[in-house]
């Protein structure tokens, strides 16, 4: 395996600018991410107000019962043990509970949290520890129950039907999984696969970590645990009830400054937008930032003086009543995603979040929330953003000649510049050169009929041009079919390459998923990246002779 680094072609400006050393985009944040400095100093300001937080021995029993049985590990113990110490720390990123741990971004974002919590506990003399949040409470079921698989000339969508009440906005990690269900998915998108040594071994693991019809956050959690507990990654469900028990207090601070945070929100957004950056949360008026579970599901609250309601409308609470509902039944209260970072600094001793493109963007407007939470915010750090290279598609990389970021950046035309280079006879000028010569031959005779008899002759002679002119479109696209069918054999190569590495023209990382390398070439992959990214950029990497 080799690993190149190169432009991303998808990247937005504000990752651009993010990623560049002296830019004002900084001024949104703390820290720069790539500044050594930075960690030293958040270090003393995480060890300077560790009284703003949860207590750690509180934290760690939570995190050991979540733990229990079947997600603990000798290096996963080590790790709670040594968050229970006042000078460790934690790196933390999260995702949603995603089929089969979700879209490739997932891993991508969990090799950054533990390369980056080795690097800087390397750097800092300090324990610190790799964090995934896997954020349970979300309720957006088809945002998570699917996955793409690739057929031989296009990517399919295949989505695991779970039977819920369309209008229960239910917790996704509190769905279950049935495994005959999951069996029965699994046997269908395995015939997507090419046969390999491998297959059985996805198909058996998937159907041995749901045998007991687990929720399907512990489902997640299972799978993600088997790919990273050596590593000693902990995790995290944000619909753990018993985490819910242990933000009570937070709850209520959220209550109590609502205004305040939101009031700060809304100040950044309109700073980003200022400066040249779209809202990236969307915020509204009187948003309250906190959902609560109701008998329709989880809904968002709205918030105006001492009345809150839910966004619906159906029901309401004055200030006493929601703060009741956060210290008798905490569960029923969760994040949305501007309070989610505050809950997670008030948890946890967070020295860096590990985030993805979208979540830098919205970090970018929540520097004064956390101060109105009294919190401060941790250092913003990139994940890694990667494309994984088969040999095979390098192979072709190099036979047609050009660089990875060539592919991405100009894939489907330099497909078709390929084609035409292949013919001494130039297909367009010929075309367009016949179109014009009807529309020159026909103008001056529909010019004369038209000043002779009028009426609607013009219109009728401009009808029959067009008409003409698609019938010369016909036989060019016929022309241009018979080109393509010549060389068939090497357009399905270029169409390989250019999905293999941009399916559907978007980022790999967004549409593929872990099972189809899972099933190429086994796990081994996984230790072998996580040694090709020590100390690497969070930039775009490609990962050859995957």
């Amino acid at each position: 395996m080799k690993i190149e680094c190169i432009k991303n072609p998808w990247q937005n400006q504000l990752m651009n600018d993010y990623l560049r050393p002296d830019h004002p985009v900084h001024s949104f944040f703390s820290y720069h991410p790539l500044q050594s400095s930075s960690y030293s100093l958040r270090a003393q300001e995480v060890y300077s107000s560790h009284s703003q937080r949860v207590d750690r021995q509180k934290l760690v029993e939570v995190l050991y019962r979540y733990h229990q049985p079947e997600l603990i590990h000798p290096e996963i113990e080590a790790n709670l043990e040594r968050l229970r110490q006042e000078d460790s720390l934690v790196v933390i990123g999260g995702q949603q509970a995603g089929l089969l741990t979700g879209p490739l971004y997932t891993i991508h974002k969990v090799f950054t949290i533990i390369e980056l919590a080795r690097k800087q506990e390397q750097e800092l003399g300090k324990p610190v520890i790799p964090v995934f949040w896997i954020a349970g409470e979300d309720h957006d079921l088809d945002e998570v129950n699917h996955i793409f698989v690739q057929r031989k000339e296009s990517v399919l969508k295949k989505r695991y039907r779970v039977e819920v009440e369309k209008e229960n906005r239910q917790a996704v990690s509190h769905l279950l999984i049935d495994p005959e269900d999951l069996q029965k998915w699994l046997q269908e998108i395995s015939e997507h696969y090419v046969d390999t040594p491998y297959k059985t071994e996805w198909l058996e693991a998937c159907q041995q970590l749901s045998h007991d019809r687990p929720s399907w956050g512990r489902f997640f959690a299972r799978l993600l645990h088997s790919l990273f507990g050596k590593h000693g990654l902990v995790l995290i469900d944000s619909a753990d009830p018993q985490v819910r028990q242990i933000e009570q207090d937070f709850f209520l601070r959220l209550i109590h400054q609502s205004e305040q945070i939101q009031t700060s929100i809304e100040k950044s957004v309109q700073q980003f937008q200022e400066a040249g950056y779209a809202d990236p949360i969307h915020t509204q008026p009187n948003q309250a930032n906190l959902f609560l579970i109701t008998d329709n599901g989880r809904v968002l609250l709205d918030r105006e003086g001492d009345q809150w309601r839910t966004r619906e409308g159906k029901q309401a609470f004055t200030t006493s009543e929601l703060c009741q509902i956060a210290q008798e039944t905490p569960e029923r209260l969760s994040n949305n995603v501007a309070t989610r970072p505050l809950m997670q600094e008030y948890l946890f001793p967070v020295l860096a979040f590990v985030a993805g493109p979208g979540e830098v963007a919205y970090w970018g407007v929540l520097k004064e929330a956390f101060t109105s939470a009294d919190l401060s915010m941790p250092i913003v750090y990139p994940r890694f953003q990667m494309t994984l290279v088969e040999r095979h598609l390098d192979i072709r990389k190099r036979e047609f000649g050009h660089s990875w970021e060539t592919y991405l950046t100009k894939g489907t035309s330099i497909r078709e510049e390929w084609l035409k280079a292949q013919f001494t006879l130039e297909i367009d000028p010929l075309f367009d050169a016949m179109k014009k010569q009807v529309a020159d031959l026909y103008q001056p005779m529909i010019q004369q009929i038209h000043s002779q008899i009028g009426r609607q002759t013009g219109e009728m002679g401009q009808k029959n041009i067009d008409k003409i002119t698609e019938q010369i479109q016909f036989y060019q696209r016929f022309v241009e079919r018979t080109m393509s069918e010549i060389h068939q054999t090497t357009l399905r190569q270029w169409d390989e390459l250019l999905r293999g590495i941009a399916p559907n023209e978007q980022p790999q990382e967004r549409v593929y998923n872990l099972i189809y390398y899972w099933n190429a070439c086994g796990l081994d992959w996984i230790d072998r990246t996580l040694q090709l990214l020590r100390d690497k950029q969070p930039t775009h990497h490609f990962m050859v002779h995957f």
